[in-house]
């Protein structure tokens, strides 16, 4: 079997976004990846296997960015090999997990301290409060 060509590549990924879209087109939009070959050769990117890794590095710089809040060296992204980057997003992919669980049960405890029910009724109060309250000479009035 022969490796796709990059054109190949490019074209059957932007056919699967589009048939994904039109499977539910009020609810679902996408970009389509550029199709221009010298775009992606200005990029390093010449092959299908460097197309994957460019976009694997892709992958795990941006996945870097949302879970710890920094951008990591992309050259240094880009020297490793496939099978680290793999890794690496699967590393970010287990973080992201255990953050989401971490904030369910912050969330959920919260919800069940009769403490914290209390402040946010206290709050709400607060807010509601007839008039506009305007901050002058440094008081609240």
């Amino acid at each position: 079997m022969t490796t796709p060509t990059l054109a190949e590549t490019l074209e059957a990924r932007n056919a699967a976004t589009m048939e994904w879209i039109a499977a539910d087109p009020t609810n679902r939009w996408a970009t389509l990846i550029v199709t221009d070959l010298s775009f992606w050769a200005s990029c390093g990117v010449t092959t299908t296997e460097e197309f994957d890794h460019y976009m694997l590095v892709t992958d795990v710089f941006e996945a870097t960015r949302s879970v710890y809040g920094y951008k990591p060296h992309w050259g240094q992204l880009n020297a490793c090999t496939t099978e680290e980057l793999t890794k690496q997003l699967e590393r970010l992919s287990a973080d992201i997990e255990a953050s989401l669980q971490a904030e369910e049960e912050w969330d959920s405890w919260m919800k069940s301290n009769d403490e914290f029910e209390l402040e946010l009724e206290r709050q709400e109060q607060f807010l509601n409060i007839e008039g506009e309250l305007t901050f002058t000479n440094g008081c609240w009035a």
